[in-house]
């Protein structure tokens, strides 16, 4: 096993400060009498799984990294009751391309990372169940994880397929999980939709509340899905070019919207799924 180096903490606190800065204010959720935020509770919790997995990251050239294995944990969310997991490619190792557009100025350098040992934990259980991945949509940043379901059991899914669409002002609420520490307890969070984009594609965007919140679906106030957060990274002829952290930092409004989530639709996701079972079943029967 590759053992991990120093720098891994440096690149955590680098992220975590990059967050702070991208994401500085918050919006306050409106009054509520607590009902919308059980009942969301009540009736999605359950669909919200863990993903534990390990991230075997090799970078190279300028500042020599090296090798290193991070264990990370993401949220998912379940949309098959046979095991199928539907979660952020950012989240799964998919935010390298991002970062290598970024520094790809810099000579020498490469970063490549793949995930292993991959697990789905249901609910606030540490029943770690085996999984793999199956399939990934790098444009739309979407991941699919199957659970190695060799007993067949059923798990309570979310159907993409019911669905609702949303307007400009409108609350929007997501269910995540707390960490271990608080025993993966369900938490509601609060946002307002406060755009709708067509390019690169149909997406709504949010007041920030939710807009790191890759992986999670995305709820009406009365209960009613609308899609999932992603991140949609711009193409390499609109990224920030070569790079030059001070440049970086004087465009700082470019760099929110870089890493901004937005919703996509659930119908785009009903279709990205559908491709996703062919692509695996191709894969199978090769």
């Amino acid at each position: 096993m590759t053992k991990p180096v120093q720098s891994g903490r440096r690149i955590h606190l680098t992220a975590a400060a990059i967050a702070l800065v991208l994401f500085p204010l918050l919006p306050v959720a409106s009054a509520d009498d607590g009902a919308s935020y059980q009942r969301l509770i009540d009736s999605r919790a359950d669909v919200i799984v863990t993903v534990r997995f390990v991230l075997n990251m090799k970078m190279g050239g300028a500042g020599g990294f090296g090798d290193q294995e991070t264990e990370s944990e993401i949220p998912g969310v379940m949309i098959d009751p046979d095991g199928l997991v539907l979660c952020s490619n950012t989240q799964f190792g998919g935010i390298t391309g991002m970062i290598k557009r970024m520094m790809g100025s810099m000579p020498g350098f490469d970063l490549t990372a793949e995930p292993s040992d991959i697990k789905v934990l249901i609910g606030a259980e540490e029943n770690e169940l085996d999984a793999e991945l199956v399939a990934r949509d790098v444009e739309l940043d979407l991941a699919w994880v199957q659970i190695k379901n060799d007993e067949k059991a059923k798990y309570k899914a979310l159907d993409l397929a019911d669905s609702t669409e949303v307007k400009i002002g409108q609350q929007i609420m997501a269910v995540r999980r707390l960490g271990k520490y608080f025993d993966r307890h369900p938490e509601v969070h609060t946002d307002t939709i406060s755009a709708q984009v067509e390019r690169p594609r149909k997406l709504w965007m949010t007041q920030y509340g939710l807009s790191a919140s890759y992986g999670l679906p995305v709820f009406t106030s009365d209960n009613k899905f609308v899609g999932i957060v992603v991140l949609q990274a711009p193409d390499d002829d609109e990224g920030p070019g070569e790079f030059n952290p001070f440049a970086m930092m004087g465009s700082m409004s470019n760099m929110q919207d870089m890493f901004r989530g937005a919703i996509l639709p659930a119908p785009k996701l009903v279709k990205a799924t559908k491709r996703a079972r062919e692509l695996a079943k191709s894969q199978d029967e090769d």
